[in-house]
């Protein structure tokens, strides 16, 4: 992204924030372009607005080094890594794993980072879910999320893996809750209350992509990439920054209505529409991941919807056990 962008986008967007706000850097790697992630947090300092901003980045973790810990560090930042434990040497090279592990017990040394871990398993990798998450908590990382691969196409084999591995999963977590009071795995985390799930795409959030379009989240610039022609980049498209201070005030209400529309009672499976499920308000599917697997947005795949009820099942048993046992 070219620093002029970053800044008029910054300029343009501040007096709408809120006054605890989120400034997140995405990729791609955003650590290939460390130089403009520095230049960008001096910025948005030197302006001494009265917010309060918290910085935060997605990283694979493999280009990390001194100068950039004592950044994130003196700065605060939340970082993500992505990390996917013993799994990491199926998806990527040996030396991905090694360098990233040594980079991920370096940021537990730094007490202004808070750090924690994105893992994603495919059908080739469910078998090292358990022990790859058990190794990461292990390691200290305090929140830990898991991803399931939508591009992947899951048959039931690898399904019922998944099952298998989540319940591994849930045996190493029920002594950890005991010594800590907490459940470091997001999967794993008591839900207090139902509620019907929708994208605040737009809402809350909202980003600006290297080239200069607005999106109502970054995920939406990636799917949409190659797409410009189509309709569905017409309705989630905010359109160009400066058009878009010109034209505010017409141009965001009709394209968040759209975005407004991405709620589990629109969506649908295969099958049949979600607003007709059971699970309906103890589901969530973010639209984009799911349509990467090759759907539309707002249409589930089967193999996903499995996965969820697989997940749902983990959890609830998880907290059934403790609650027990209390």
């Amino acid at each position: 992204m070219d620093i002029a962008l970053l800044k008029k986008a910054f300029d343009y967007f501040s007096p709408f924030f809120n006054d605890d706000s989120h400034i997140s850097f995405y990729g791609g790697e955003p650590l290939l372009a460390f130089e403009i992630i520095k230049k960008s947090v001096d910025y948005i300092l030197e302006k001494k607005l009265k917010k309060k901003f918290k910085f935060a980045l997605t990283t694979n973790g493999s280009l990390l080094n001194t100068e950039m810990f004592e950044f994130f560090n003196r700065h605060k930042f939340s970082l993500l890594l992505s990390f996917d434990g013993l799994a990491q040497e199926i998806l990527r090279k040996k030396e991905s794993f090694e360098t990233v592990l040594t980079n991920v017990k370096k940021t537990l040394t730094y007490p202004g980072l808070e750090v924690s871990t994105n893992s994603v398993f495919t059908p080739e990798s469910v078998h090292l879910l358990a022990e790859s998450l058990e190794f990461i908590v292990n390691l200290g990382i305090k929140k830990v999320q898991v991803s399931i691969s939508t591009i992947s196409k899951w048959d039931r084999d690898s399904i019922l893996q998944l099952e298998k591995e989540l319940g591994k999963t849930k045996k190493f977590l029920i002594p950890i809750y005991k010594k800590t009071g907490a459940i470091p795995i997001d999967s794993f985390m008591k839900k207090t209350q139902k509620n019907l799930f929708g994208c605040n795409a737009g809402e809350s959030r909202f980003t600006t992509a290297a080239d200069g379009k607005l999106w109502g989240c970054y995920l939406f610039s990636d799917y949409f990439k190659g797409k410009e022609e189509t309709k569905g980049y017409r309705k989630y498209c905010f359109g160009d920054l400066d058009t878009f201070i010109e034209n505010q005030g017409e141009i965001y209400p009709r394209i968040l209505a759209n975005y407004e529309k991405l709620r589990m009672d629109y969506f649908s499976t295969p099958d049949r529409f979600c607003m007709e499920c059971d699970d309906l308000l103890e589901c969530y599917v973010c639209p984009v991941d799911a349509a990467l697997s090759g759907a539309v947005l707002g249409n589930i795949p089967a193999h996903l919807c499995e996965i969820n009820k697989v997940l749902r099942k983990a959890r609830q048993q998880l907290w059934e056990e403790l609650e027990n046992k209390e």
